[in-house]
């Protein structure tokens, strides 16, 4: 929920859930019949990876803990890891890892801090 001005409260869904609506178009769609589906991919890209320094900098407050953090985390590697997505970046040579910030390895949280330095690099592993 976000409140643009006081008493104005609009509902937005998050990055990777439009992440993952565009992987599918990008996907299964044609790419010349819809070429903002791919250009709207790539800006989702550097989107994710703000908002996840957006979520890492409110861990701590009472409605984000590391546990929500890295629910968040789970989510999008289920998204980049997709068949979409592994199309997808086979197709027009796309990084999805880099919606992870490099940051989060020198977190003050240490969940966070072990995801970023002993899981990710498996996952740059497996997607390579």
């Amino acid at each position: 929920m976000r409140e643009l001005r006081p008493g104005e409260n609009y509902r937005l869904p998050d990055p990777f859930v439009m992440l993952k609506a565009k992987l599918a178009n990008v996907a299964h769609l044609s790419v010349e019949k819809r070429p903002q589906d791919l250009k709207h991919t790539r800006m989702l890209l550097p989107i994710c990876r703000a908002y996840f320094l957006e979520l890492h900098a409110a861990v701590g407050r009472p409605d984000m803990s590391e546990r929500n953090f890295l629910g968040a985390v789970a989510y999008a590697t289920d998204i980049i890891t997709s068949a979409d997505a592994h199309t997808v970046a086979s197709r027009h040579g796309l990084g999805f890892l880099a919606i992870f910030p490099r940051s989060l390895a020198d977190s003050p949280h240490e969940k966070i801090r072990r995801f970023a330095n002993h899981q990710l690099p498996q996952l740059s592993a497996r997607l390579s």
